[in-house]
């Protein structure tokens, strides 16, 4: 692949590969698309790639290489933080003051349904901090060492969502709606219990 040239993140574990352009007028969504197969295959070898250098300075640009990364795209529905939607499945980042710190966690680890690929992009770099930590939650669970994860299955660990004013988001948006009946017939729909 012409287009790219690559760079381990971490040369002693898996861990996420890092992919530049060969020449930064590169149009990221036309290779993406030309070396899919490729990248396919290094997306599973390696569990995430890294496109650092691209010159992608518009939300337009950012769609076009979602939509050449999948076809698939889904929707953030019953979202626990709040985000602004900027069109075609596109949203922000969570929007918490800077003095919040959001914890390393899976993305929609609360969700019945994943998404198969997470794609990322910052167009305007914060001016201190913003930094979005990643991590191999495999190296994360044998850390934390099976006998507290067989704790965790032993509890049956669950989630639970409070929606309670001025402290999370509302549920009439998380859900886009402000009929109860409609958000129990979509917490039916997806084995979710509510009160």
């Amino acid at each position: 692949m012409t287009d790219f040239k690559y760079q381990v993140m971490y040369s002693d574990r898996r861990s996420p590969l890092i992919v530049q352009p060969e020449v930064p007028t590169v149009d990221l969504a036309c290779a993406v698309r030309m070396h899919a197969t490729q990248l396919a295959a290094l997306l599973l070898e390696h569990g995430g790639l890294l496109f650092r250098g691209f010159d992608v300075r518009e939300l337009a640009q950012f769609d076009a290489f979602v939509g050449a990364v999948s076809a698939d795209r889904l929707d953030y529905v019953y979202g626990s933080t709040p985000r602004t939607a900027l069109g075609n499945r596109i949203f922000t980042a969570t929007e918490y003051p800077p003095n919040q710190e959001i914890p390393l966690h899976n993305e929609n680890a609360y969700q019945r349904e994943w998404p198969l690929k997470i794609a990322l992009c910052c167009l305007t770099p914060a001016a201190e901090g913003g930094e979005t930590p990643i991590a191999d939650m495999r190296t994360v669970a044998a850390a934390i060492g099976e006998d507290l994860i067989e704790k965790f299955a032993q509890r049956r660990v669950r989630y639970v969502r409070h929606y309670r004013p001025f402290i999370d988001v509302p549920w009439q948006k998380v859900f886009r709606t402000e009929d109860p009946t409609a958000v129990g017939q979509f917490c039916a729909e997806h084995n979710i219990e509510h009160q």
